[in-house]
């Protein structure tokens, strides 16, 4: 689900979309699986230790959720965090071991690990109960009592919107999850260079993206620009007018595309009619230059260890 507040906009999922890869967890629509007052509702799912002590014979527990975050969104972020929460006050994370442990990782990338230590007052349970950050209660978790939060960077972000956030915790921890989410804060983006490309190259237009936008280059992709009814021709052409310039990612694929000979066209006119460098070519394969592109200089990126050295490319026409 998708939610705004200003510049900002949160993705989350429900805690029972849960995908375990092993160990123990419970929800409300399993049938003799808990206490009903474990649940909050259909959102809630519960990781991990029951204290029962069949539980000993039950390891480390290991979820998943995956979610859609809008790539537009994640080619504005200019920061953002990920979010875990619960309903309940003393729902959370909680075990009844000192030091147990939890670890949280999105689209692979470790973001934390922790140790439970606290007790709070009247209470027997250790908890975790990290400072919470300013986050705005734009997402389904605005009525959580319990929320933990951890800055992101945007590079951790899949471009092509399909993210995965996955928590571990030790045998004797148990989380109680009614909601995960993707906060972005959005802000304006100069675009500074156009992806033309053959969607059979964009898995690589993709990844040249992500690496231009780590170095602060605004990036204008179609997928992440054109939204549903646009004229598809009136945006790229706005597009074109107003980046710096046109990267052409030329393959086998793309120089047969009527799209991208369209795109390059309209470029090229007007590196012609203001006497400046405004298409950059990049070859991805041997195919065969186009004939006007016939004596520019190119970059060649037909490998990934060639990343660095295009965006290096780039960069350095940038400044010139």
């Amino acid at each position: 689900m998708k939610t705004n507040h200003e510049n900002w906009v949160a993705f989350d999922v429900m805690g029972s979309d849960a995908k375990v890869e092993r160990g123990r967890a419970v929800t409300a629509e399993a049938e003799n699986s808990a206490p009903p007052y474990w649940f909050s509702g259909d959102t809630t799912i519960t990781l991990g230790a029951s204290k029962k002590k069949q539980d000993k014979l039950v390891g480390e527990t290991v979820a998943r959720w995956d979610m859609f975050v809008d790539p537009s969104a994640i080619h504005r972020c200019q920061r953002g965090f990920l979010v875990i929460a619960c309903l309940r006050y003393f729902g959370g994370l909680h075990s009844y071991r000192k030091r147990a442990r939890a670890d949280i990782w999105l689209n692979e990338q470790q973001i934390d690990g922790f140790a439970l230590s606290i007790i709070p007052p009247n209470h027997t349970d250790y908890f975790h109960r990290p400072p919470m950050p300013d986050v705005p209660c734009v997402s389904g978790f605005r009525d959580c009592q319990t929320v933990y939060a951890w800055p992101i960077q945007k590079n951790v972000l899949h471009p092509d919107g399909h993210q995965s956030v996955k928590v571990r915790i030790d045998r004797d921890v148990r989380w109680d999850i009614d909601f995960v989410a993707l906060v972005l804060q959005e802000g304006d983006v100069s675009h500074r260079v156009f992806l033309s490309h053959n969607w059979e190259d964009k898995p690589t237009a993709r990844a040249l993206a992500a690496k231009l936008s780590e170095r602060g280059i605004g990036v204008w992709l179609d997928e992440a620009e054109i939204r549903l009814g646009d004229s598809l021709i009136e945006k790229i052409r706005d597009a074109i007018d107003t980046v710096d310039y046109v990267a052409v990612l030329l393959s086998k694929n793309s120089v047969n595309s009527e799209w991208v000979k369209r795109e390059v066209d309209i470029a090229m006119n007007q590196e012609i009619a203001r006497k400046r460098v405004k298409v950059l070519p990049i070859r991805l394969d041997d195919c065969a230059l186009p004939g006007f592109l016939v004596g520019k200089l190119y970059a060649d990126l037909q490998s990934p260890e060639q990343f660095d050295r295009v965006v290096a490319m780039i960069e350095a026409r940038m400044r010139t």
